[in-house]
């Protein structure tokens, strides 16, 4: 018997945590400014929270699969190459949302 009389179930909560904050990312200049589709000058990419972040919420990136680290204020990119910028919020706890490219 599951739940009847006499059972011995408890109760348990559990904390459910939706970390969905809509992130956008700028890269300047928006387009490149060199022939072929290279950018002749350094871009820079800013991050940030549709509505604004959450209390206690930050943002952390990453650039080529390197370490992640938070995220304040413009990113630059001054190298050449192509380059992958991931991105994605956490809360105060740590719990993380989708990341980004």
């Amino acid at each position: 018997m599951v739940g009847g009389e006499g059972s011995d179930l408890g109760s348990t909560t559990f904390d459910v945590r939706a970390i969905s904050t809509a992130l956008t990312a700028e890269v300047s200049p928006k387009q490149p400014d060199g022939q072929n589709g290279w950018s002749v000058h350094p871009a820079r990419i800013t991050i940030g929270a549709l509505g604004g972040l959450p209390d206690g919420h930050s943002i952390l990136y990453r650039v080529n699969q390197g370490s992640w680290m938070k995220h304040s204020g413009t990113i630059p990119i001054d190298t050449n190459g192509i380059h992958l910028v991931e991105y994605h919020s956490v809360d105060e706890t740590e719990a993380a949302g989708m990341i980004s490219s």
